[in-house]
């Protein structure tokens, strides 16, 4: 049975008396509380903190046991020293009114987290689920940070060990901040063109290039390293390449420092302002959609999509020179392409021509990057819950998805697998129960074996045991496909045995609406001004009225089709 908590606003509160003892007695680090609900924590000066709500009393204490009561004449002898802040490290947090993201650092800092990309780094791929809302009245308890613009320069694992109790914080390390050579350039691109980076390095040396860069328009094609020299230990040069993928304007930060020392401030950073245009009409007409990450022996779809056909046009396609498909005045053009088994490249470059019929040309550029194995969003891994009670059982449901036939299908969880489920199953089902105490995290994703030999592998999900269920949550769009003048409906569902406070709604890592008291949630979201092919990322989020947040683990996924 659930133990029913009740909160209000400033203070953390609980349902039953506890024996009591004098203040006299009371050592720094005791949780403490008075005839009332109201709970605080003592500090070694000798006065009470004011934790205000549940989110903040849970990233530094797992449950409510411990408490002490004292006199309420004892309480008030006892001065308010303040608010305490969320631990440094745990979460980010922050308010409606400022789109920004921010890191909690030692001493309750704020620091702005300046990209997506670094947002991943530090805390995952669904890091935009592990942000809370903080009250704009608490805001001010926060004290200003640096901009976090290199994601070796915050290791949230770290942060937190160092921070042990409200208040605290052991030992504190050097502001990463601060480089000995700052440097920057201005470059602007069009979507569809490559960007070289070449840096001068060393790595005998243990030194390398970081790089964080803007994700949602930006990917890296490849990361090399080259000699000037062959004498052993000379220096060379590293070469980032990225391809433009849609418009937008961000920066590309890199840091050179040994990538295991995360103490040493960066001995250098170079940031690239980048901003991404549309394509010049010279080559407005055709764009390509197509993987990025393929296999070998894999067989990839290609299409060109073409605007304005006319008579007498034709479209070829072509990857590394080797010609796919010809058609003719069609408004999309695809073909298949196998990846050699052999000498397969570990880039690969897609040309699309459109040919008008007065021999003047447009092109498009795509890359296949050749990996292992692929993560494919479309593999869907249906886990009504990521937050579980110790004593439940936990349930996940492995899909492979829209054309892909699995050979087998396997669960991974904490790196080992844990579930086969072949021969050719069309899903796979994991149930047992997870071990560890509360506050235990656990790592799970499936991983699809195809007919054709190729590996692939869903999102990776950290699941938590606790001493309450999370609600179960899922979201769902009205359509798959849509032109970039509509609208489409994504809905949220929720249920809980505790009831629902809030749901949110949330397009590409940002919320678009917030609903209250409610099990079901909508959000129009559209028209928009983005290129064909473009996948837009939907999910939900829900808020029992304990306090306790879920997220759905599987995007309704939405691509711009013209």
């Amino acid at each position: 049975m659930k133990r029913l908590l009740t909160f209000f606003a400033l203070a953390v509160f609980i349902a039953a008396p506890l024996t009591g003892v004098r203040a006299a007695t009371l050592t720094a680090g005791t949780l403490i509380k008075a005839s009332g609900q109201a709970v605080y924590y003592y500090t070694s000066d000798g006065k009470r903190l004011v934790f205000p709500n549940e989110k903040t009393y849970f990233t530094w204490f797992s449950n409510f046991s411990n408490i002490m009561t004292i006199t309420d004449a004892e309480l008030a002898a006892i001065p308010i020293g303040g608010n305490v802040t969320y631990r440094p490290g745990v979460k980010m947090i922050k308010i409606t009114t400022d789109p920004k993201v921010y890191a909690v650092d030692d001493g309750g800092k704020l620091r702005w987290v300046s990209t997506e990309a670094i947002a991943s780094t530090l805390y995952g791929s669904d890091w935009a689920r592990k942000v809370d809302d903080v009250p704009d009245a608490f805001f001010t308890d926060y004290a200003d940070g640096t901009t976090i613009t290199d994601a070796s320069s915050f290791v949230p694992s770290t942060v937190t060990a160092r921070n042990t109790a409200p208040g605290t914080t052991t030992p504190s390390t050097p502001d990463q901040t601060v480089v000995t050579e700052e440097t920057s350039e201005t470059v602007t691109a069009e979507v569809g063109n490559q960007l070289s980076i070449t840096m001068d390095a060393n790595p005998s040396t243990g030194y390398t290039w970081q790089k964080t860069f803007p994700s949602s328009f930006l990917s890296l094609i490849s990361d090399t390293n080259a000699s000037t020299s062959t004498l052993i230990g000379a220096g060379g040069t590293e070469t980032f390449l990225f391809q433009a993928t849609a418009t937008g304007t961000g920066d590309i930060v890199l840091t050179y420092k040994r990538a295991w020392d995360t103490t040493t401030p960066p001995a250098k950073r170079h940031t690239i302002h980048v901003t991404i245009t549309a394509a010049s009409s010279a080559a407005s007409n055709i764009s390509l959609a197509v993987q990025s990450q393929v296999q070998t022996n894999e067989k990839v779809p290609i299409t060109a999509n073409i605007l304005n056909v006319k008579a007498g046009d034709s479209t070829k396609i072509s990857v590394d020179g080797i010609d796919v498909t010809t058609c003719g005045a069609i408004s999309t053009c695809s073909g298949n392409y196998t990846i050699p088994s052999a000498g397969a490249l570990a880039t690969s470059t897609v040309t699309a021509v459109l040919t008008h019929a007065n021999g003047t040309t447009e092109t498009a550029h795509a890359t296949l990057l050749l990996v292992g194995e692929v993560q494919r969003d479309s593999i869907y891994l249906d886990i009504p819950r990521t937050t579980i009670n110790i004593t439940t059982t936990f349930i996940a449901t492995a899909y492979p998805g829209p054309n892909l036939t699995a050979q087998d299908i396997y669960f991974v969880l904490d790196g080992s697998t844990v579930k086969d489920c072949g021969p050719q199953p069309t899903s796979c089902k994991y149930q047992n129960t997870l071990s560890g105490g509360i506050g235990s995290t656990h790592t799970l994703y499936a991983r699809v074996k195809s007919t054709t030999g190729q590996f692939y592998r869903s999102k990776t999900y950290t699941i938590t045991v606790s001493n309450n269920d999370a609600p179960m949550i899922s979201v769902l769009a009205g359509k798959t496909n849509m032109y970039s003048t509509e609208t489409v409906d994504v809905t949220g569902t929720a249920s809980d045995d505790d009831g629902i406070s809030t749901m949110s709604i949330y397009q590409n890592g940002t919320v678009i609406k917030t609903c209250t008291g409610v099990s079901s949630c909508t959000a129009i979201a559209g028209p928009f001004t983005l290129p064909v092919g473009t996948v837009l990322n939907f999910a939900a989020s829900a808020t029992d009225m304990k306090g306790l947040v879920s997220s759905s683990t599987q995007d309704a996924l939405v691509t711009i089709t013209k």
